[in-house]
């Protein structure tokens, strides 16, 4: 399924930038529409502030929705947040790593899950990454089965996961074994990794390095390039 969407997505990168504002108003209509109809949270938060699918005609009409915290969604139960044509046990569950305090949950479904991985695929390969690449990612084991199944079969951009859990060595070992072509992962796991190479003789040579989930300084990416 990811592989079909990521087909998908690479055909709109040859759009018209007013195809693109099209399609961008008619998918945030929708949006809005479907959360005011299928949604007890947003139906309830719409009605409350006197506003309705039909007040939302551009971008410059999200103006018009009050700003939303994590709390106001603590506060409320799972059956309140998720649509109405879903049930909650086919949903995935994504969860941020906390960095902001409390961590957060959402739940999405598995087209939505595709397309995710299809939009981040489409930048790795604007950015030169190729399908059989060797692709290391540094980061928590919780997304070790992000990749599907026949990617997995065919080795299409199949990411390796390296546990950001093991110790700075451990982590470093695997990398080296993996060998990649594509390095990934949050910014102050692969600047250790730079550390450890500058420390050890055994190399490692990818040609693209993608640092994702944290803010990179420019002295990290200083270092990343020297290392690397």
């Amino acid at each position: 399924m990811v592989i079909y969407y990521l087909s998908r997505a690479q055909a709109r990168l040859e759009w018209k930038k007013t195809e693109i504002a099209a399609f961008q108003i008619k998918k945030l209509r929708q949006v809005i529409k479907n959360a005011y109809e299928n949604v007890p949270f947003y139906h309830r938060s719409f009605k409350s502030n006197k506003i309705c699918p039909e007040d939302i005609k551009n971008l410059e009409d999200l103006n018009k929705i009050p700003i939303l915290k994590k709390a106001d969604l603590r506060k409320n139960s799972l059956k309140d947040l998720i649509s109405t044509k879903f049930s909650f046990e086919d949903l995935k569950k994504l969860t941020s790593g906390g960095s902001t305090g409390e961590p957060f949950s959402v739940y999405i479904s598995s087209r939505e899950d595709a397309w995710r991985k299809a939009i981040y695929l489409r930048a790795n390969i604007r950015c030169g990454q190729k399908p059989r690449d060797v692709w290391a990612c540094v980061i928590d084991s919780q997304y070790s089965n992000n990749t599907g199944k026949i990617q997995e079969i065919l080795g299409f951009f199949h990411r390796r996961i390296v546990p950001i859990t093991l110790n700075e060595q451990a982590r470093f070992q695997t990398v080296v074994r993996i060998n990649p072509d594509v390095l990934d992962g949050f910014p102050s796991a692969l600047c250790m990794l730079a550390k450890e190479q500058e420390r050890n003789e055994e190399l490692i040579r990818p040609k693209i390095i993608f640092g994702s989930g944290e803010i990179i300084t420019e002295n990290s990416i200083k270092l990343l390039e020297r290392a690397f």
